[in-house]
């Protein structure tokens, strides 16, 4: 059976979805003291609105907390986290020409009034997580339900474009805290303490990577810190798709729900709006191998998203997290695994900086070998790789294992000591170089030390007295000279030696 006829017998309904859109990045060589400066920071941040550690957090960041003490208590310490206020996005309206992209000020007022009388946008939570080492997440959580009054997608294209809004550019409608964050786009003022403009969630996370550099540096600008970053695309995308609740709903064994509905679930999980053309055998293999433990979850690897989705028996589940005041909807379910993927993510992006960090130490003239064995500390330091697992249970140490072989970070790990290795090789045979040619000049002041000790040899042989200028300077020449005769033919004699 073709992909293509599996398209035309099933029909996939989308009924509870979330998504999470994330974005890792890297940031220029830090201070020790990082994480305290960004508590610092996240604490004068207007758009701030809770940081890990504090007595009271949000529903979204207690539950995040609570899962990484639990699912990753090793890396647990290394990370600050902390929830921004909420962005919402609205599509942009429809309209030709070049400027397609681009809105007056009045038009982003129209559009905003028309959203209060008729709400379409999507809220956004944003998760910021910072790693010790100078990487960090910035995480964009949303969420859509049928039953809350969410306009239902009448094809799954809708649901497609639903995910991949958070790569188009749209109309951001943000709360004022975040305007101090994006001065460099001057936001417009539509309403009340509301503020709009035409862009994509990757522009707020610019914003923060460029204030965070700079705030992290004294003295630093953030003129300036767009200009020292680790590298010119400090910032790499992926996302995570969670299908709650679907119409038809998967039974206890997921396979024949996946031979069914494969191309449809692949084309909400990979953002693949052509996902009828897709060749079967693709379907099949991104989506023949499960990495859930769990009975009432699937979850697959699509390139640089992760599809998780949930079967019937997560419906008896519900009431009991209602009853307890546990986190809403499915998160109990699945926040544990959305840890487990952040630490991919976030090791991924730590491997990233320390090769760019060994990139930029090949690229000075002499490499300093201090600098070098300072970037091998800050590798075993902070990559999992060359310590305990950040976390003890072996179920979850084998799905790490599983996403860290998906994302390559064996190669990266790989390319970090080879290049580590490369560089010490080179610093050392560059210092015994330098050792060698100090070695030289010390020999040569030596020898014309030894020189004029020989004119007085001679000298007093023949019976001169210094007060003979010429012929006792012309001794004293004739000394120096052959002593350096003799000096060049034993480093003559040395490279023939080294030659054979």
């Amino acid at each position: 059976m073709s992909t293509q006829d599996l398209v035309e017998e099933s029909i996939l309904e989308i009924r509870q979805m979330h998504v999470i859109w994330r974005h890792s990045f890297m940031l220029r060589a830090l201070p020790d003291d990082f994480l305290s400066l960004a508590q610092g920071w996240l604490a004068e941040l207007p758009s701030s609105i809770a940081v890990s550690g504090a007595n009271s957090l949000p529903p979204l960041l207690s539950a995040i907390e609570r899962a990484s003490i639990g699912a990753a208590n090793g890396g647990h310490q290394t990370v600050l986290r902390a929830q921004l206020q909420n962005v919402r996005l609205v599509n942009l309206p429809r309209s030709g020409g070049r400027n397609r992209f681009t809105l007056s000020p009045q038009a982003l007022v129209d559009v905003y009034l028309d959203e209060i009388e008729s709400p379409t946008w999507i809220e956004v939570a944003p998760v910021l997580a910072l790693h010790r080492s100078g990487v960090g997440l910035l995480e964009f959580y949303a969420s859509y339900h049928h039953e809350r009054g969410q306009r239902p997608f009448r094809r799954l294209t809708h649901a497609i474009h639903y995910v991949r809004s958070g790569i188009y550019r749209q109309v951001l409608l943000m709360p004022e805290g975040w305007v101090k964050l994006m001065q460099d786009h001057q936001p417009t003022r539509v309403g009340g303490d509301d503020y709009a403009q035409v862009g994509e969630l990757l522009d707020l996370s610019y914003s923060v990577l460029y204030d965070l550099q700079a705030k992290t540096h004294a003295g630093l600008s953030r003129a300036q810190a767009k200009n020292v970053l680790p590298i010119d695309k400090p910032i790499t995308r992926s996302a995570t798709v969670i299908l709650a609740e679907t119409a038809p709903m998967a039974g206890d064994r997921f396979e024949p729900f996946v031979m069914e509905f494969g191309a449809q679930l692949r084309g909400v999980g990979a953002m693949d709006l052509h996902y009828e053309e897709r060749a079967f055998w693709l379907i099949d293999e991104e989506l023949s191998h499960n990495l859930s433990i769990d009975s009432e979850l699937a979850l697959f690897l699509l390139g640089n998203s992760e599809l998780l989705l949930f079967n019937e028996q997560i419906l008896d589940l519900r009431p009991g997290w209602q009853r307890r005041g546990s986190e809403p909807d499915v998160l109990a379910a699945y926040v544990r695994y959305v840890i487990l993927i952040q630490w991919v993510y976030i090791q991924k992006t730590i491997a990233q900086l320390y090769l760019a960090r060994l990139d930029e130490l090949a690229g000075q003239r002499p490499p300093r070998r201090q600098q070098v064995i300072q970037v091998l500390q800050g590798a075993l330091g902070d990559l999992v790789h060359y310590q305990d697992d950040i976390t003890g249970f072996a179920t979850n140490i084998r799905f790490l294992e599983e996403m860290r072989a998906h994302h390559n970070l064996p190669d990266f790990e790989d390319r970090i000591e080879a290049k580590q290795s490369l560089l010490l090789n080179y610093t050392s045979e560059n210092h015994d170089f330098r050792e060698a040619q100090a070695a030289e000049i010390l020999n040569w002041l030596v020898g014309i030390l030894a020189g004029v000790e020989l004119a007085d040899i001679v000298a007093q042989g023949v019976g001169l007295s210094p007060d003979i200028q010429p012929t006792y300077g012309i001794i004293t020449v004739s000394s120096i000279i052959l002593t350096f005769a003799f000096l060049a033919f034993l480093s003559y004699i040395r490279y023939r030696r080294r030659r054979n």
